[in-house]
């Protein structure tokens, strides 16, 4: 008898635990008999306990989801469970709801599977929630997509433009480079051999012309470089830059000779690049700094290596001119010079815009520190991982 109460009162107690769980639990037999059904199934599909109980299943499942229910009692009935299946159910009122399900067997005191019970929980918030990050991320994947697919077109457009620049500027350069030869050719014979002829007047126009034309060749050649640092640049090869710098200053020697100049360089990398462009640009960077010197004080050039933080960063520092940084972005663009032509300092202008696109190319950065009377400081930037030429 005691055992029989101890039994009743378990069976009370798993019977309001039931009841009182915020899933819906429902009972049903291997042929898909509504059995039991909870409080929480009640509001979850909307049909009272007496409405469904001895009614088939397949009343809570959408038209296209009938089939759902023999298989899944073909499993219990092989004592399989299912586990957190989730799938669409249809509540009393029509209305689609998402559901997880676990269904496990029932079964009697032998053992054998005589039904099964479905735990449901509603995932429908959820499901929405799911449904309008699927949305927002699809349109932000569509937005990138047209977004890429303009700036891929621009980008072809732009580069499609630049390479007619380039080859522009490479054919203008190189095909008015024999018509000025021959002006200069001709230009220096008469001026060799009817100098006597043409007197004063006649000999001051000839100079002027040949100086013009000489100034537009050396233009051109500036120009042709500019446009050879992308279109004929060579593949990085690993380039040791002390021997770099070592090599410009035996090209420089008669320069820092007469100049009296001295040149520092000091803990130099070796780094992923186009070796005869790192000999052009550290030419003229530290060319500049022999040729822009004070009158009366001998030029000194420093060139210092530094590497950390996944870059190297070099500075090329003179104790020069110097120069207004306000100026700063223009001294990088082409043809640009912050010393007129009557000045004692030569050059095109060229020479910082080609050590600017070499940088570009090697996925750097190049910028200056300045100011008037007190030197110049170059900042080149390099990373030191190898970069794709």
């Amino acid at each position: 008898m005691a055992d029989r109460k101890q039994m009743e009162q378990e069976l009370a107690r798993l019977a309001a635990i039931v009841e009182s769980s915020d899933d819906a639990i429902i009972g049903k037999t291997l042929e898909g008999i509504i059995t039991s059904w909870n409080h929480a199934a009640e509001v979850m599909y909307g049909y009272s306990a007496g409405e469904v109980i001895g009614r088939p299943i397949s009343i809570l499942a959408p038209l296209d989801m009938h089939n759902e229910f023999p298989s899944i009692l073909k499993k219990i009935a092989r004592s399989e469970a299912v586990e957190h299946f989730e799938t669409r159910r249809r509540r009393k009122d029509g209305e689609i709801v998402y559901v997880s399900l676990s269904v496990s067997p029932i079964r009697n005191k032998s053992g054998k599977v005589i039904g099964a019970s479905t735990i449901a929980r509603d995932i429908s918030e959820r499901k929405k929630m799911e449904e309008e990050l699927r949305k927002s991320r699809d349109d932000l994947e569509r937005r990138v997509r047209e977004r890429t697919a303009e700036i891929e077109a621009v980008n072809r457009e732009l580069e499609q433009s630049n390479q007619a620049l380039r080859d522009f500027a490479s054919i203008a350069s190189h095909d008015l480079q024999e018509p000025l030869r021959k002006v200069i050719s001709f230009g220096d014979m008469l001026q060799h051999k009817y100098s006597g002829v043409l007197g004063q007047t006649g000999n001051d126009y000839l100079g002027r012309m040949l100086n013009a034309t000489r100034r537009m060749q050396s233009l051109l050649t500036g120009l042709l470089e500019y446009s050879r640092v992308t279109t004929r640049g060579s593949p990085f090869v690993s380039v040791a830059l002390q021997k770099t710098v070592a090599e410009v200053l035996s090209d420089l020697e008669v320069r820092i000779r007469d100049t009296g100049a001295q040149v520092i360089v000091e803990d130099l990398p070796v780094i992923d690049a186009d070796a005869t462009q790192m000999r052009q640009l550290f030419q003229n960077l530290i060319g500049n700094g022999l040729k822009f010197h004070r009158e009366g004080e001998n030029p000194v050039v420093k060139v210092v290596g530094e590497t950390s933080e996944g870059k190297h960063t070099i500075t090329i520092e003179d104790n020069g001119i110097g120069f207004d940084e306000r100026y700063l972005d223009r001294i990088f663009a082409p043809f640009q010079r912050l010393h007129g032509r009557s000045s004692r300092y030569e050059g095109t202008g060229m020479g910082l815009a080609i050590c600017k696109k070499i940088i570009e190319r090697h996925g750097g950065s190049i910028t200056a520190k300045s100011a008037p009377d007190a030197g110049a400081k170059f900042i080149l930037e390099l990373p030191s991982l190898p970069v794709r030429s």
